[in-house]
């Protein structure tokens, strides 16, 4: 009985808990209708994206008033993009292809019908070196793997790497990256690594933890010609300030042993009371906050700073290749 009695509460519960928020993520009919649309036209305009960045844009968007800054713990505002875009998802209405979530990985294995079917996809997987030859090569580092997907395919076009790291990478992934990267040292190119990273206390850190075991194991793999530098291209304490309290901007955690660090590195006013550390400044934003056009085009000048010549007819060049093996595996099948 108490079995009983204590599965009819949580069921309650759950249907209480789904009721009130269901109650709280309500809107105006033609409020919906116009979040709908914005969501619609904002996706089309920066697809792919992730939900976390579609929000941001509907925060940032004067056409939606009503979608606001979330505070604290509470996520309505989030909710309402994220329900609304799932919506227009199972429509129809919204391709599933304009949201991304690399995060969820899978691992099925490529399968074909026949010679035939793997002759039209075969070319796309041939990908000329762009940067062989080159002084400089850049590799892109993403603090989060749910936000890989707004640059990876921008990236791959300019056969430029990306590693998410999640946060503070594992001390495998920073290993397998250094023996990525020293080989290309060794014969004396430079590794530009360009760093998207949330402005936070976390943000600020991984990428210096991240630097030094890479160094590390760089240095146990044997000496280099070449030099490895790292460059945050996101999330800057300009950028930051420059999107204000337009968006999700929160004091840092003054818990986080990094926090110290982080606040006087940007000079970032706080107190000490006793050992305890006190910052109400709302200065920390996560890097989903840009534009993803805006972090693709950064990450485009960037590119094209570091590339020595014509990095179009590179591609051109990579495109006749892909013709050839076309043609080639054409008279197999």
């Amino acid at each position: 009985m108490l079995a009983l009695l204590a599965s009819a509460s949580c069921l309650f519960n759950q249907s209480t808990n789904t009721m009130t928020a269901s109650t709280r993520d309500h809107l105006p009919r033609e409020q919906d209708r116009l979040l709908r649309l914005e969501l619609l036209r904002m996706a089309a305009a920066e697809q792919p994206l992730s939900v976390r960045a579609l929000y941001y844009r509907a925060v940032l968007n004067p056409a939606l008033p009503f979608i606001t800054k979330d505070k604290g713990n509470d996520r309505r505002n989030e909710r309402l993009v994220q329900s609304r875009c799932l919506a227009l998802r199972r429509a129809g209405e919204m391709p599933w292809s304009w949201i991304v979530d690399p995060s969820r990985a899978s691992y099925e294995a490529d399968r074909w019908a026949g010679p035939a079917a793997f002759a039209d996809v075969a070319p796309w997987y041939y990908r000329r070196d762009l940067w062989a030859g080159q002084g400089q090569r850049p590799v892109v580092l993403v603090e989060k793997a749910a936000a890989i997907g707004t640059v990876l395919q921008h990236c791959n076009q300019a056969g430029v790497d990306v590693w998410a790291t999640k946060g503070y990478g594992s001390a495998s992934q920073l290993k397998d990256l250094a023996e990525q990267l020293h080989p290309l040292l060794e014969l004396g190119q430079s590794v530009v690594a360009l760093v998207l990273a949330d402005f936070d206390p976390s943000g600020w850190g991984w990428p210096q933890a991240a630097e030094t075991e890479i160094r590390s194991h760089i240095r146990r793999l044997g000496p280099v010609l070449g030099e490895l530098s790292f460059e945050r291209v996101l999330m800057t304490q300009e950028q930051a300030e420059e999107l204000g309290d337009r968006v999700a901007l929160r004091p840092p955690n003054t818990a986080d042993a990094r926090t110290l660090g982080f606040l006087d590195a940007h000079g970032i006013p706080y107190e000490r009371v006793g050992k305890e550390i006190r910052c109400s400044v709302e200065c920390c934003v996560e890097l989903d906050a840009l534009s993803p056009t805006e972090v693709r085009s950064l990450l485009t000048e960037r590119f094209e700073g570091l590339f020595d010549g014509d990095i179009a007819g590179e591609l051109e060049q990579q495109r006749a290749d892909r013709d050839r093996i076309r043609e080639a595996l054409a008279s197999l099948a």
